[in-house]
């Protein structure tokens, strides 16, 4: 016999199963998101682990990292950045841009005057786009609508580059 095994009639010994650490950039505890500006990902999160992973599209250098609180949601919200009228949908926001004191949020693809969007749907996520935004993290309407639903004044959003 090895000496490994029980002895014959014997239950087998309890073991402690050591939790699995948090994903990286969740909350612990409840509902949180995160942002990987260099690889053009963010996440949702529950209790510290990744519910639904998508592409975003950021600035170059806003926000900065850190752990930032969801202040305020609006459904539909407007801009003027960059010279043009545009619609934002399901506007989730967490900081203040760096220079103009604008509100910096999650929200869809920006739909300007004339009815079509700021950037194609597929392009969302692609490393050549990082740098387009002015500091918002532009999603696909869907994914808006997921982060819109999921996410509360209060909960966290984490930037980690």
């Amino acid at each position: 016999r090895n000496h490994c095994d029980h002895p014959p009639g014997a239950a087998p010994r309890s073991t402690t199963t050591i939790p699995a650490p948090p994903d990286e950039g969740c909350a612990a505890t409840g509902r949180s998101a995160a942002l990987d500006r260099d690889q053009q990902q963010a996440w949702l999160c529950l209790n510290g682990y990744i519910t639904k992973q998508f592409p975003v599209s950021t600035a170059w250098s806003m926000p900065d990292p850190g752990v930032y609180q969801i202040y305020t949601k609006d459904r539909v919200t407007t801009s003027t950045f960059g010279g043009h009228f545009s619609t934002l949908n399901h506007f989730v926001a967490f900081t203040y841009g760096e220079n103009t004191g604008a509100r910096v949020a999650f929200h869809a693809i920006p739909i300007l005057a004339d009815g079509s969007l700021m950037q194609p749907v597929d392009s969302v996520g692609d490393l050549s786009r990082r740098g387009e935004s002015s500091g918002c993290i532009r999603v696909v309407a869907d994914i808006a609508q997921l982060i819109w639903d999921m996410l509360a004044i209060g909960d966290t959003v984490t930037v980690l580059n």
